[in-house]
């Protein structure tokens, strides 16, 4: 019982020590400098950032992804065509590849049967 309590003890002043004393530093500081002056210094940076990902000239993950990618293998740089000349949207699933039970690959209805 005696190193559960040592142990609880131990955990409780580190806990103190690095987290509550980070909390009152900033507190502190908050106090002496005033709110606003603090959330505008150190809110800056967030918002900043935030704001350049909206930058029209800024390209997207996806599209620097994909340019990557279609540097690499060109269909992928065909399928972007494809979606571009469909509004944005995939382009429709090709009906002469739908199967009967509407799934769209052919092959599974002959590799479950007709039973499907």
């Amino acid at each position: 019982m005696n190193e559960a309590l040592s142990t609880a003890q131990a955990a409780g002043t580190l806990f103190d020590r690095h987290v509550i004393d980070h909390y009152r530093a900033v507190l502190r500081r908050i106090d002496d400098d005033g709110f606003y002056p603090t959330l505008r210094r150190v809110g800056r940076p967030h918002l900043e950032a935030a704001w350049a990902n909206f930058a029209p000239h800024r390209r997207t993950f996806t599209e620097r992804s994909a340019k990557q990618l279609a540097a690499a293998d060109g269909s992928l740089a065909q399928a972007n065509v494809g979606i571009r000349q469909h509004g944005g949207k995939p382009a429709p699933p090709d009906p002469r590849r739908a199967s009967a039970n509407g799934c769209g690959d052919a092959t599974h209805t002959e590799r479950l049967g007709s039973s499907a």
